[in-house]
């Protein structure tokens, strides 16, 4: 291996060692500024609507209560709002929201004796709150959101983690094949010495074959002849059907209801769970379905097994079918919440999701049949409610079957 190439390969590997986790960190924090930028341009529709509403129930028109009518539908347009509250100065606290109980504990921190018009961020948080007034009477609105979660950032420092060992392991086997490529020739370079007074001419003349060896071997049926040029395989020999496109990297639609079918039997020998997702993905701004690679890449981001995401998108545009073998419906709606809140921006494109579920909840259940209902669950999804998942009955199910029950069937 020669200087110049042992000094271009480390200088290689600096450059790809420093920048894979550069490459990640910039990605934290493109989404982390994304989401700050989300979180203000929603607090400030939070506050417009607030100050409406304050307006209207300055006369007394309006219910105090109705407050909550008001903020509900912005509550649901950001995924990571965690708290808001609203209080009067020098008053009682007038509407207090939290997303989950881990999040409730938070409120304590943005009473009115901590906060004041300003905003405070973290890493992972930011912390808006503002003071308005309406009618000589003081309003404050205080907000927490949620600005990376960790399953982002674990997902990137894994995914950086696992490109460094890739390309160690990569360098590793190109100097493994640089040192055993330099051996053979530094051997080779040695020849024989041979003791003084014992030196006997070597000549230079190739050997020729006698004519009875050619002869021989120019006989067809002679045990040394070869064919040197194989007849080629037959092109028009049937193969079996690609399962994986390499358009999108999704699997095609017709070996979905055979595979739905394989996984539903081993559920049930194994007394598994089995989801299955439908899901749309579409450009925001076109309506339409997004190129192919970026389709399936974003879907490979978070179902990863190929084999298991089937293309649809000749029957609607962006569909896509999901299988989740061993995934009950709730496990799968978080998954699919979790497609929703970090799929919606990638590679530059805005992306609206929809997606509905079913499972097979105990059931000894077709194939066609789980998927007519998870298609109805899609069916029924819209802006406030992007996921929907069915979920069935068993024992209303075993009735049915067994005809001893009320019948019911999808619309």
């Amino acid at each position: 291996m020669s200087r110049f190439f042992r000094s271009a390969l480390v200088l290689f590997s600096v450059v790809v060692l420093l920048g894979i986790p550069s490459l990640f960190a910039l990605r934290i924090y493109t989404e982390r500024a994304s989401q700050q930028t989300a979180a203000e341009a929603h607090f400030s529709d939070i506050r417009d609507s607030i100050t409406g509403w304050a307006a209207s129930t300055a006369g007394g028109t309006r219910p105090a209560s109705s407050l909550a009518d008001e903020l509900r539908p912005l509550l649901t347009q950001n995924e990571s709002l965690n708290v808001l509250i609203v209080y009067r100065l020098h008053d009682n606290l007038e509407y207090a929201w939290s997303r989950n109980p881990q999040a409730a504990a938070q409120i304590d921190e943005l009473l009115p004796a901590r906060a004041n018009d300003a905003t405070r961020v973290t890493f992972w948080q930011q912390e808006l709150s503002e003071t308005i007034g309406v009618n000589g009477s003081g309003l404050v609105i205080g907000s927490v959101y949620q600005l990376l979660f960790p399953e982002t950032v674990f997902q990137n420092i894994r995914d950086a983690l696992l490109s460094i060992i890739a390309f160690a392991l990569l360098l590793i086997v190109a100097l493994i094949a640089g040192i055993s490529g330099a051996a053979p020739v530094a051997a080779g370079s040695a020849q024989p010495v041979s003791p003084a007074g014992s030196a006997q001419p070597v000549s230079t003349e190739r050997a020729v074959p006698s004519e009875s060896n050619v002869k021989r071997m120019e006989e067809p049926g002679s045990p040394t002849s070869m064919p040197l040029d194989p007849a080629p395989p037959d092109s028009n020999a049937s193969q079996p059907p690609p399962l994986v496109s390499t358009e999108t990297g999704l699997s095609f639609s017709s070996h979905l209801n055979r595979r739905l079918d394989l996984e539903l039997q081993r559920a049930a020998e194994n007394e598994l769970d089995v989801t299955v997702l439908y899901a749309t993905v579409i450009d925001t701004s076109t309506g339409r379905t997004p190129p192919p690679d970026v389709f399936g890449h974003m879907v490979l981001e978070f179902f990863p097994f190929e084999d298991l995401v089937f293309d649809l998108r000749d029957q609607q545009e962006g569909l896509c079918c999901i299988i989740l073998p061993g995934v009950d419906l709730p496990g799968a709606l978080r998954k699919a919440q979790r497609f929703v809140t970090l799929g919606r921006r990638h590679e530059g494109y805005v992306f609206t999701h929809r997606l509905g579920a079913s499972s097979r909840n105990g059931r000894l259940v077709e194939s066609n049949r789980l998927l007519r209902e998870a298609r109805e669950a899609l069916k029924k999804t819209d802006e406030r409610a992007p996921v929907i998942g069915f979920l069935p009955d068993p024992d209303r199910y075993r009735s049915a079957i067994r005809g001893d029950g009320e019948t019911f069937t999808l619309q």
